[in-house]
């Protein structure tokens, strides 16, 4: 989360993306952005899936803390494209917020 303060209102805007794995041929990723200012807040997320020439997987090797991974656990991947266009969108409803606010 970043904060800081413009026209004399405090601002902040998070942003966050997770990815389920579907086997080797799928990813289903979620990402949501928010923001507020002062007490006023909001949030978005957008659901996609990315398969066929959309989805890349790369097995990595673990060559140091294995003793330190969950076997159980769920992996999750970022994809910083989506990511990127979700995040700069909800900082220009970040914007227009400050922006209303400020007349």
């Amino acid at each position: 989360m970043s904060v800081t303060k413009t026209l004399g209102y405090d601002v902040s805007a998070t942003a966050q993306e997770t990815c389920e794995l579907r086997g080797t041929t799928m990813a289903v990723c979620t990402a949501t952005v928010g923001g507020s200012v002062d007490k006023t807040t909001t949030s978005t997320s957008t659901t996609s899936t990315a398969s066929g020439s959309d989805y890349y997987r790369f097995n990595v090797a673990v060559t140091g803390g294995a003793e330190k991974l969950n076997p159980t656990a769920t992996c999750k991947a970022s994809s910083g494209a989506s990511m990127k266009t979700v995040a700069t969108w909800g900082l220009v409803g970040v914007v227009g917020v400050v922006s209303l606010l400020g007349l």
